[in-house]
């Protein structure tokens, strides 16, 4: 015959069980969450620095090859491609950061919209972000999370 007490005992331990993997499973599934977000989003943030990299490259050996500043970023794009001596544009010019990814707008004004803002007056071409990137990218956890993408 077993105890009340006894009984009590078996009856928590059933009771209680379930809710510790119910816990469990969330854990695990938090962790998994957050582990598969971030180098997903170091990757669109590496790739947005070195479009930015190659278009202001491309803008300078322009405005040096013509003396002049190009209209616009797909001047710069068509001109790249033409020269067999510079190094090619695999992509348009464009920023994987904000929602819409590999956004090649190109904006007169910073408004926040993505893509890129150029100026065709200072050749000065800078991502179109006016927020921090923790903004956009809300599970990204790394060095540049409180960095403002237009100040690059």
């Amino acid at each position: 015959m077993s105890t009340p007490e006894k009984q009590v005992r078996e009856k928590r331990w059933w009771t209680i069980r379930p809710k510790i993997m119910i816990y469990v499973g969330i854990a695990i599934f938090v962790a998994v969450l957050l582990s598969t977000a971030d180098p997903h989003y170091s990757l669109r943030l590496k790739g947005t620095h070195l479009q930015l990299r190659f278009a202001r490259d491309n803008i300078k050996d322009f405005k040096e090859i013509t003396g002049r500043n190009p209209h616009s970023l797909s001047e710069v794009d068509q001109y790249v491609k033409g020269d067999p001596n510079s190094f090619p544009s695999l992509i348009k010019f464009a920023e994987f950061i904000s929602d819409a990814h590999g956004n090649q707008h190109q904006y007169n004004t910073l408004n926040g919209q993505g893509g890129f803002f150029y100026n065709s007056e200072t050749g000065e071409v800078k991502i179109n972000l006016t927020k921090p990137v923790k903004h956009y990218l809300w599970l990204y956890f790394g060095k540049e999370r409180n960095e403002i993408p237009s100040e690059w």
